[in-house]
Order: C-alpha cells, then structure tokens, then sequence
C-alpha cells in the first residue's frame, strides 16, 4: 500500500483520498461517494495511524468497490436526470407539456409533468422531485395503512421526509417517518421499510426479538435490506 497527499494505493487500485482533523482519539474512516476520508486527531497520518489503514485495506477496497459502483450508478442518472426517473423501481421517461396549472399523470413507463408556463431547465429536477414526493406520500400513506392493520401495530403519525441517509426511522412516542426516496426503489422494498418501522412500535432495538418479529411478516428481509444499500445512491440524487 502506497499513500500521497490525495490517494491511497491498494494492489494497483488508486483510491481518491481525504485527510481531515477530528475530534476523536482514533483513525475514524468513512466514503463520501467514491472518496476515503479519513478523520485523525491531528489532521495528518502519524506512523502508527498509516499502520491501521494498511491492518485494514480489506474493508477499505470492499467499501471502495461498493462506493464506486454507486457512485457510477448515479452519474449515469444524473446525466438524464431532467428526462427519466426511478419510479418504484423502474426506469420512466419524464415529458414536461404547458397545461392550465400545475398538475402530473404518472401511468406504466412514462411521468408527464403539466405547467402553465415553459420549464426552465434548471426548475425541472425540482418539479420532478416534488411530484415523487406527492407520489411517494400517496403510496407510502396507502402501504403503511395496509400493513398497520395486517400487523395489529399502530402508529401515532406519519410523516414522509427528505431524510439524508435513512430509510425510515420509528420514536418512542410512536411516530413514524419514511423517506420519500422509497417511490424509487421496488415497492417490496418500500414495503420492507415500513414492516421495519412498524416493528420498532413492539421492539424498539434491532434485537434478535426484533428481527424475528419482521421475519414473520418479511421473511426475505436479509436480501431487502442488502438490495436497500445498493439502492442508496438514490438518497439526495435531486438535491
């Protein structure tokens, strides 16, 4: 393993890199899309700091990888961002048409977007964001509805947000919220998340007794939850 300035070097792989101070006592390593950073007391890398990266290249090139995989899966979306979209896992042309008022139809592979003025390009990904989060609170709302009474577990409120990394989170006072990004992701994905977060409402840790409370409504939810964290490139794609 070789290290410069900005790049860290694993078995011939070139890794973009980013050195910052921290708070903490301890080499803190995390990606930011395809990028290492590495956080240190100081800023820099002492010896002993360098010997840690190098005790760690394994989990350092399995998150590379994964990182870099999504990192291109969201270049390659943001290249159409304006003309096509993710709507419940599947790709859809977006048409923008001059109309009365504001308004979007949405049916098999196409979104149609109606304004009663031409479209700027730089306002169309914040029209089509704001119309798959009417759609997504719309699904989201009906989905979870189902689910509360299939499982017997209610809960206080729902809100459907703009969440910056997670799918969902459950409170102890029995509020539920759901990340709007989860119209673009599979519905049985979605419906993954929301038997997740309705389980916290009975079991709020991720104990064994927890995951065996969503295994009887998801029994596949291993493979939902690994498919959902290569779906998280999508989180912030309009933004």
């Amino acid at each position: 393993m070789t290290i410069t300035q900005d790049a860290l070097t694993i078995q011939g792989l070139t890794i973009p890199l980013r050195i910052r101070k921290g708070n903490r006592r301890r080499v803190l390593m995390t990606f930011a899309g395809n990028v290492l950073q590495v956080e240190t007391y100081t800023g820099s890398l002492s010896p002993l700091e360098f010997d840690f990266l190098k005790q760690n290249t394994d989990w350092i090139l399995k998150h590379y990888k994964r990182q870099a995989s999504s990192w291109n899966q969201q270049m390659r979306f943001v290249q159409h961002i304006t003309n096509q979209t993710l709507i419940f896992g599947q790709m859809v042309k977006v048409e923008f048409v001059q109309g009365v008022n504001y308004s979007y139809h949405f049916k098999e592979n196409l979104l149609t977007i109606q304004a009663p003025v031409v479209i700027a390009e730089v306002r169309k990904k914040k029209l089509i964001s704001s119309v798959l989060h009417k759609i997504a609170h719309a699904y989201l709302t009906k989905t979870i509805q189902h689910w509360s009474q299939k499982t017997g577990l209610f809960f206080k409120d729902l809100k459907v947000k703009n969440h910056r990394s997670k799918w969902g989170s459950c409170s102890s006072l029995k509020n539920i919220n759901l990340n709007w990004h989860l119209v673009m992701v599979d519905k049985s994905l979605a419906e993954y998340v929301v038997i997740h977060e309705l389980m916290h409402l009975k079991e709020m840790n991720h104990s064994p007794a927890f995951w065996k409370a969503v295994a009887q409504f998801y029994p596949d939810y291993k493979k939902a939850k690994t498919q959902l964290g290569e779906m998280q490139w999508i989180i912030g794609i309009y933004e």
